[in-house]
């Protein structure tokens, strides 16, 4: 932890308390009289009951609302009562509250790797035990929590103010939480607050550093955005070449969700396969099959499977013919060098027409093949699968689950371009080649296809459904009790982002395709009007999750926004970034201006002296000037960006040299552009009178009459100008004009 971070903690600290420490005195008996009630009701029963559950909601709801809020979480979110006890009843968590709650001190120093081991616990995270934790030491530890749409004791302002990477919800990180509370802890201690509850209740005011108005531009943006997309689920930033649009895009999504997901996954313990052995009951008589009997097994075409079994396998068996269902359950073993299944239990399994609807079995590679072979492979979630339709517990196996933790990513960019397609967005053939250099075609998910996948999945894990889309499958097939439970989660999913480079500059009914209509906001999946699509390539099942959320930027100077296809910019919100001069006397520290009107004023008052003796305000006036001339004579959406001059902020006081880079690489490249041969325009922008950055070259003296003569003689260039020469050049020409194209 830096010394200037822990300064900054104090500085917050301390004017939080000036404004709410009397708040906290005034209740902070009652606050602490309340934990010690709830230790003392968990430390006194040897198993809590719904009795003493209540007990503790009842105190916890008793507390004026701005400090019960601090303890809303002493369970999962979305957690019924039920399950909450049976946390608080589990020996892993009980090992850490007794722990909490031990006078030898010793014991704390090993807290972490007793709460890691809390946190395996189904659904427990960094919210819930830091809550309990808080609970039981309040001195040293602070409950956790807050999002976007809910405040919590870290709001969304004290993460951006204070660059905190998310570590509590899904993204629960135990060193990191740690990190935080030693950091937070000390600044407390510093500034004389020994209790961390009374830091919570601080922290849970925090609305944000005030820096005069440096920031708020970009804050009233992204308020823009946020409401643009909760409304249309998608936006595009448009504007001149310059204008932060891909910044801003970018600086959204950073503020609004981590780089990755972390979905609950349940994982067989034991390092065990699973397979499935199809018996053909016209060849072989399966009722031999016995409970506890070792049955020889043979090969078929499939040889390969046999390499890949090992003893200890799991093994299913497939009745073929007229029975056709999963009869048996058995395990690998080599008798005398040869394959058999010792046969564990006999089962009524599902048949196969409900392993052919099933959505996850469908897939497998044995119904895929209809069952026409001897042994194939399963993977975990097959195996696990037809555990659960055989109403197979894992322990007749001896076999336990483990949960485990599998990270997405939760942003996505891309860039459009004239060749971008459909196959490399959403789907697509590709070709691969097999171990004999056959070639085959297989079809592979794109970015967008991809991103909709986790955020789908994300959801479900948010909501407690353990069900996944997975890659080469349908959308699962979700009970009416799950589907309850996905649309009451909505309110705090785990936002996606897609961001969209350059979205105009790819064809984009052509990229989309068919997918344009789930777009929009209400038929997404689990909207009121949600729609689905079968895909082309794929032949799958699918649909837009509600939580991605979609940001594309485009310059206008490339095209038009009218140009854009109707049926996309009926779907998306549209947000205008044009050059801000007041973004330039923020970052530039020329001063505090209210809005982009009284920045101009400010500009048009500026003299040719000040100009001179601040290049930061020649940098701003030569801008503005530009602007004007080339809506003049062009048109507003190909003005230059104020982004190009922001590279003046760390130029180290060589600022003249910092300018005339701009002006050389970025600035005159744009009009060439722009303006390619039109030096007419070109010298009126650049020039004034005979100095400029253009010059004229007479070769009259070379034409001979016939082909080339009088001002067709007259070429252009550009002239790159050297320090006092640059510096003159750029005062002249943020002259104003007595009138359109004349010379003052």
């Amino acid at each position: 932890m830096s010394e200037k971070r822990i300064e900054k903690w104090k500085s917050v600290l301390a004017k939080l308390r000036e404004k709410y420490g009397e708040d906290w005195k005034r209740e902070e008996k009652r606050v602490m009289d309340t934990l010690k009630e709830i230790r003392h009701v968990v430390n006194s029963s040897p198993e809590i009951t719904d009795v003493e559950l209540e007990q503790i909601f009842n105190s916890i709801d008793e507390l004026p609302k701005d400090f019960a809020k601090l303890f809303w979480f002493i369970g999962p979110v979305g957690a019924d009562r039920s399950r909450i006890r049976e946390i608080l009843n589990d020996e892993r968590f009980k090992r850490l509250l007794r722990v909490l709650a031990s006078e030898d001190e010793r014991e704390i120093e090993g807290i972490k790797e007793i709460m890691q081991e809390a946190l395996k616990i189904s659904y427990v995270g960094i919210t819930t035990a830091s809550t309990w934790m808080a609970i039981f030491r309040p001195d040293l530890f602070m409950p956790i929590w807050g999002w976007e749409r809910q405040r919590g004791t870290v709001p969304p302002e004290l993460v951006r103010d204070f660059e905190i990477e998310r570590f509590w919800g899904v993204d629960s990180d135990v060193n990191k939480f740690f990190e935080f509370i030693e950091e937070v802890r000390e600044a407390s201690r510093d500034v004389g607050i020994s209790n961390m509850v009374e830091t919570a209740f601080y922290l849970s005011k925090y609305l944000g550093q005030i820096r005069g108005d440096k920031g708020e531009e970009l804050k009233k943006q992204i308020e823009k955005m946020d409401n643009v997309l909760n409304t249309k689920k998608q936006v595009i930033l448009y504007g001149s070449p310059g204008t932060g649009k891909t910044w801003l895009a970018k600086n959204f999504v950073e503020k609004n969700a981590p780089k990755t997901y972390k979905i609950a996954k349940k994982d067989v313990l034991e390092n065990v396969k699973f397979f499935w052995w199809t018996i053909n009951p016209n060849r072989w008589d399966y009722t031999q099959l016995e409970e506890g009997k070792s049955e020889g097994m043979w090969y078929g075409q499939l040889k390969k499977a046999f390499e890949e079994i090992s003893d200890g396998d799991i093994v299913f068996v497939y009745i073929g013919g007229k029975v056709g269902k999963i009869y048996a359950v058995g395990t690998y073993e080599e008798k005398d060098g040869k394959p058999h299944v010792k046969v564990q239990k006999i089962l009524d399994g599902p048949t196969w027409r409900s392993l052919k609807d099933d959505p996850v079995l469908r897939n497998s590679l044995p119904v895929k093949m209809g069952a026409r072979g001897t042994l194939f492979p399963l993977n975990s979630d097959e195996g696990l699968r037809i555990c659960k339709l055989s109403n197979l517990n894992l322990s007749e196996l001896g076999l336990s689950l483990e949960e485990s933790y599998k990270e997405v990513e939760r942003r996505a960019f891309v860039t459009f371009h004239p060749s971008y397609a459909y196959e490399e967005f959403v789907e697509g053939l590709r070709p691969e080649t097999d171990e004999e250099n056959r070639i085959t075609y297989k079809v592979k998910e794109g970015i967008f296809k991809r991103i909709c996948r986790n955020a789908y999945n994300a959801l479900l894990n948010h909501a407690g459904v353990e069900k996944e889309w997975k890659e080469g499958e349908d959308l699962p097939t979700l009970t009416e009790d799950e589907l309850n439970k996905v649309k009451n989660s909505l309110t705090n999913a785990p936002k996606f982002y897609l961001i969209i480079d350059e979205i105009n500059r790819g064809d984009i009914s052509r990229i989309f395709g068919e997918l344009i209509t789930l777009l929009e906001a209400d038929k997404r999946l689990f909207a009121e009007n949600e729609l689905t699509v079968i895909l082309p390539y794929s032949k799958e099942k699918f649909g837009i999750p509600p939580n991605l959320y979609i940001i594309g930027t485009m310059n206008t100077a490339d095209r038009s926004i009218a140009l854009i296809d109707v049926a996309l910019r009926r779907r998306f919100g549209f947000i205008e970034l044009m050059p801000s001069y007041k973004v330039l006397f923020e970052k530039l520290e020329i001063g505090n201006v209210e809005s982009e009107e009284e920045a101009v004023r400010e500009i048009e008052k500026w003299s040719e002296s000040e100009l001179r003796n601040d290049i930061k305000k020649l940098a701003i006036k030569a801008l503005y000037t530009l602007n004007q001339k080339i809506s003049l004579i062009y048109d507003r959406d190909h003005q230059i960006g104020h982004s190009y001059f922001l590279k003046l902020v760390d130029s180290s006081g060589n600022e003249l040299e910092a300018l005339r880079r701009i002006w050389y690489n970025e600035v005159i490249p744009l009009l060439q552009e722009y303006f390619y041969n039109d030096w007419e325009k070109l010298r009126f922008l650049l020039c004034k009178g005979n100095n400029g950055f253009v010059r004229e070259i007479n070769l009259e003296k070379y034409a001979n009459g016939e082909l080339v003569s009088g001002d067709d003689a007259v070429i252009y260039e550009f002239v790159e100008l050297q320090e006092e020469n640059f510096l003159n050049t750029l005062v002249e020409i943020t002259k104003e004009s007595k009138k359109s194209g004349e010379e003052s």
